[in-house]
């Protein structure tokens, strides 16, 4: 059988709905070659817009195909229906096709989070209506819908009237195998020198709460000497975050930016001294797991999604809370025995999570549907 994967968001820069999507190939494509899944019986091909992709990855078993002549949202709406035809369509990245809704009784949808419903702020007027729009079809046609966690799944089933049959929660990964394979067999992190690095991976947003944590950042400074990193940017359909109000603060932070290579990324979570995750709102973040596998004691704010995500490998704090944020950060920076503990049930933790369950879980739910 056919399958088609919608292969827009190897085009578009590197966040959490595309590091889901690379994953995913990879994965998929590390499965078929060990036969895991049978390549004669189903047959994926992976679509994206005619152009240079952002991400280039090598597949032994899937072939990427680039077609058509639009970008983005246009090729998605437009073009891609009429390669994929009445073929089997899995989408990874929220959005879907709507006249392949309409017209195919055949299309996967992965929806990670409703934040656009939870936090319109924090995203563009347009964004916010593009989304309202189509997700509401997406529960209404799609042949099924997964999501990233049971919290999520909650909330789907309550705002949207939709058949529980029809979704399943498969939480994500951690980094890819091979990443896993070589930091379970590293040494553990010697300790970095110089003041203690605090740091925050994630959008530069009010959903993820930046404010909150660059108030810890400058109240724990008061107490004892750490230097903030940031590493992340402010997408296209984020709203503008204004930073002025932390100018004295500002050159005491070390900002990374966009960070696409993994192994930069590791080093980041390496030489710092704990890390911290005060977002307000998530689905299945992959952020505090990476932190786990790399041996960096993670402080997480103490919401739903991030306790089952989580377990007792974190240390939680009430995101509308600096002072409290800041105390955790002052725990787990003087507190040896706390931080060696959270380092070593992380690692246990981490463990409970792969990019292969994550594909074997999702394809099993998607060929079921498809037989029956």
């Amino acid at each position: 059988m056919k399958i088609y994967i919608n292969g827009r968001f190897l085009t578009q820069p590197i966040s959490g709905v595309q590091r889901y999507g690379i994953e995913i190939l990879k994965s998929l494509d590390s499965l078929i070659s060990k036969e895991v899944i049978d390549s004669k019986l189903w047959e994926f091909e992976v679509l994206t817009p005619n152009k240079n992709l952002i991400t280039n990855i090598e597949l032994k078993g899937i072939p990427i195909k680039k077609c058509g002549i639009l970008m983005g949202h246009l090729w998605e709406q437009f073009e891609l229906p009429f390669f994929c035809g009445k073929n089997v369509l899995i989408c990874l990245g929220n959005l879907a096709p709507v006249f392949s809704l309409l017209t195919n009784n055949h299309v996967f949808v992965t929806v990670h989070d409703l934040s656009f419903r939870y936090f319109p702020k924090a995203y563009s007027l347009l964004f916010r209506i593009f989304y309202r729009l189509i997700t509401p079809i997406i529960f209404w046609r799609s042949a099924g819908v997964i999501t990233v966690s049971n919290s999520e799944l909650k909330s789907l089933l309550k705002i949207y009237r939709i058949d529980s049959k029809k979704i399943v929660a498969v939480q994500n990964g951690p980094f890819s195998s091979d990443y896993m394979q070589e930091l379970s067999n590293s040494e553990m992190k010697a300790e970095s020198t110089g003041h203690a690095k605090v740091l925050y991976v994630g959008a530069i947003n009010k959903r993820k709460n930046i404010e909150g944590f660059l108030n810890a950042i400058r109240l724990v400074r008061k107490k004892i000497p750490v230097q903030g990193i940031v590493i992340g940017a402010s997408g296209g359909s984020f709203s503008k975050f204004n930073l002025k109000e932390f100018n004295d603060e500002i050159h005491n932070i070390y900002w990374g930016g966009q960070i696409n290579n993994i192994n930069e990324l590791i080093e980041f979570y390496r030489a710092a001294k704990c890390f911290v995750f005060p977002s307000f709102y998530e689905a299945s973040p992959l952020p505090p797991i990476e932190a786990m596998a790399v041996g960096c004691p993670g402080i997480a704010s103490n919401i739903e999604a991030n306790k089952e995500r989580c377990g007792a490998a974190a240390l939680y704090c009430d995101p509308n809370n600096p002072e409290d944020i800041a105390e955790k950060i002052e725990m787990v920076i003087t507190q040896s025995e706390l931080r060696n503990s959270l380092i070593e049930m992380g690692f246990q933790k981490c463990q409970e999570y792969s990019w292969e369950k994550t594909v074997i879980n999702t394809f099993y739910f998607i060929s079921d549907k498809i037989i029956n």
